[in-house]
């Protein structure tokens, strides 16, 4: 037979589980709100190295709806460096409306040397 402490305390767990998934959501949700400006203006003729996802902020934990394909020409307009220390440049894509953050290590030439 369960005691009247335990089954209270049995309560207040998923209470507890919930507020720090919540949490840990957060961080990442603060890093997709990343500002960029167009200092490569003009910058034509970069590539994506591999197939890459467009990101919405400068980190894995960021969404992505489309992921480009290798050799998707690009310009790029600057780069940061997210806390975990891995640098990202926002780029356009080339004839589409279409912009966002590519890791660097999928770049053909590292990224934008234009930091943000």
């Amino acid at each position: 037979m369960l005691g009247r402490r335990f089954r209270a305390s049995l309560a207040v767990v998923p209470i507890a589980v919930a507020t720090t998934v919540f949490a840990v959501g957060s961080p990442a949700s603060a890093a997709c709100k990343t500002d960029w400006s167009n200092k490569g203006a003009g910058g034509r003729g970069q590539y994506t190295e591999e197939a890459a996802p467009l990101r919405s902020g400068p980190a894995e934990g960021c969404s992505s709806d489309k992921t480009l394909p290798a050799s998707t020409a690009l310009i790029y307009h600057c780069f940061v460096t997210n806390t975990a220390g891995n640098s990202w440049t926002h780029v356009k894509v080339q004839g589409q409306n279409l912009s966002g953050w590519i890791w660097d290590n999928h770049l053909k030439d590292n990224g934008s040397p234009y930091k943000c």
